[in-house]
């Protein structure tokens, strides 16, 4: 934390002596990129808010003109009048009263409804004056445009953009064209300088500008381009207004930045070494650890007084949890002793019972009996024994006795004497950490037997060093273990086998707590069970020592 401190005002002193120009310089520089980078960003923002209506408006125009072809019953009736050779007067009156609404429904201002024989004008929602005169150069742009927007041919020296479709029955053709300008088409306040952002169109190509979107005539040549560009004199404009004040801030900001950053230093860096310190000392189990200085005033006193009531809790609880742990596991161990026990005790008594009244009875075969009966007895004291050597080694295991080994060394020549072909190997070598050599041993041991007991075909041994833990990987192909059980298998006497102790994954699982290090199971990816084990490299904590003892 002592460097900190140092940091913190060499950091202070830098800007209180720096020169005032030299920081206003750097001050303007980034604020010029920054406001570059920001109109850019706002450009970006409305060419693609341009783009993104463009879409739409050509999603809905095709929807739109695809259903009046198709759909609308007036159109429709007039084809059909067409085709029967009754398209007359009546006729055309009923298109000049339903198109100028449907017109305006569908967002445009020009509809022009052309009989495909002579290109000749049926109707005009916009202008009732072209019925009856020809147009064969609209007619053909339409059919040249294959129902894509295009830029089109007007009166007024406004582009306009247009949308056609067609529709054929029993020899008849019409094609209707709609139009709009292409101002409203792209939206009137779309267009135009907002700070020092400017879209605008443009017939000719600008080499210093963004592309927005191109507009092509009925035959696929550009016609007109929307660009976007930034105007360089407003934003000019807006750093010299920035630039006169930026010096004098610079300066006054550095002065007081020096007076208040050696304060503010000096008085958080002796708090934060004390507390630095005295967190190391807690992280390594020392409970005692305490801090002065707890009469400083504000939020640092504030602080120290609390870690040093913290300190005091943890202090009772971890004596509260110890003998609550202490209690519990005795209970439990006793427990299942008591369980383990019965299980033998019952074949020694109806064993003694039938010894006992075949005797009263001078039965002919006693002899047998027992014979058969003894051998019974001497099993299950064997297994009595068996029980009370796991148990007492279980109990009576001491602290770890650390010293530095190679992890992958040892998993070697604890598997060399198996000879099993079944075991394969990939080890880090070398994996080097702090921890007892016995113990470990002992882990490996009973990790390979519980995996040689359900393996099939395989079974995979990994060492591989993360960050600052070693990993040990002891993985199988076998039945695997169920979720619900992955915590149960720890426990001491917990065993599906009719042979084990249920000590052995109990004791694997002390070692590693003793260790500091944490165990998990897991499925395999070979299909049966998986154990990974994290030992840290800086071996068992100072105060490892046996669980239950």
């Amino acid at each position: 934390m002592r460097s900190l401190r140092v940091r913190l005002i060499l950091s202070f002193v830098v800007i209180g002596v720096a020169p005032p120009i030299l920081i206003g310089y750097f001050s303007q520089r980034t604020f010029v990129e920054r406001e570059e980078a920001r109109m850019e960003e706002t450009l970006a923002a409305r060419s693609d808010g341009v783009r993104a209506v463009l879409a739409r408006r050509a999603e809905i125009d095709a929807h739109a003109v695809r259903r009046l072809c198709v759909d609308d019953l007036g159109v429709d009736a007039f084809l059909i009048d067409i085709s029967a050779g009754h398209d007359g007067a009546e006729s055309e009156a009923r298109l000049a009263r339903i198109l100028p609404p449907i017109m305006r429904s569908l967002d445009f201002d020009s509809l022009v409804l052309l009989d495909q024989r002579g290109a000749r004008i049926r109707a005009s929602a916009h202008n009732p004056a072209l019925v009856g005169s020809r147009d064969p150069q609209l007619l053909e742009a339409a059919r040249t445009s294959e129902g894509r927007h295009f830029i089109g041919r007007s009166e007024e020296d406004e582009p306009r953009i247009y949308r056609a479709c067609s529709v054929r029955r029993a020899g008849a053709g019409i094609t209707l064209v709609l139009g709009r300008t292409l101002r409203a088409h792209l939206g009137e306040d779309r267009l135009g300088q907002v700070g020092a952002t400017v879209l605008e169109l443009s017939t000719e190509p600008q080499s210093d500008s963004e592309l927005i979107a191109r507009f092509e005539d009925a035959d696929g040549a550009r016609a007109i381009d929307l660009i976007g560009y930034l105007d360089r004199e407003v934003l000019a404009e807006d750093i010299r207004l920035v630039r006169s004040g930026t010096a004098s801030v610079a300066l006054t900001a550095a002065l007081v930045a020096l007076l208040v950053g050696l304060v503010i230093a000096m008085r958080i860096g002796r708090a934060l070494s004390a507390l630095e310190e005295a967190s190391r000392r807690v992280a390594s189990g020392d409970l005692e650890a305490t801090i002065g200085g707890g009469n400083e005033d504000g939020e640092i006193g504030r602080a120290l007084i609390a870690f040093n009531r913290m300190t005091h809790e943890l202090r009772g609880a971890h004596l509260k949890l110890r003998r609550a742990e202490r209690i519990a596991a005795w209970r439990d161990v006793a427990r299942r002793i008591a369980h383990e026990i019965k299980n033998p005790l019952l074949p020694l008594q109806l064993s003694i019972e039938t010894l006992r009244k075949t005797r009263k009875r001078e039965h002919p075969d006693f002899d047998e009996i027992f014979w058969e009966s003894t051998e019974t007895m001497l099993e299950e004291v064997t297994r009595l024994s068996r029980i009370v050597s796991e148990f007492s080694r279980f109990a009576r295991m001491p602290p770890p006795s650390p010293d530095r080994l190679d992890l992958s060394r040892l998993v070697e020549r604890t598997v060399a004497p198996y000879d099993d072909p079944r075991i394969e190997l990939r080890l880090t070598e070398p994996l080097e950490l702090l921890g007892d050599r016995e113990q470990l041993t002992q882990l490996i041991t009973n990790l390979i037997q519980n995996a040689l007991a359900e393996a099939k075909q395989k079974i995979r041994i990994t060492t591989r060093l993360d960050e600052l833990d070693a990993t040990l990987i002891v993985e199988d192909d076998g039945k695997g273990i169920p979720d619900e059980e992955r915590d149960a298998v720890f426990e001491p006497y917990y065993t599906k086998k009719d042979d084990g102790t249920g000590l052995g994954l109990a004791i694997v699982e002390r070692i590693v707590s003793d260790h500091g290090g944490n165990i998990e199971v897991e499925t395999s990816q070979l299909g049966g069970a998986c154990f990974k084990i994290r030992f840290p490299l800086s071996g068992p904590p100072p105060e490892a020592a046996a669980t239950i003892g």
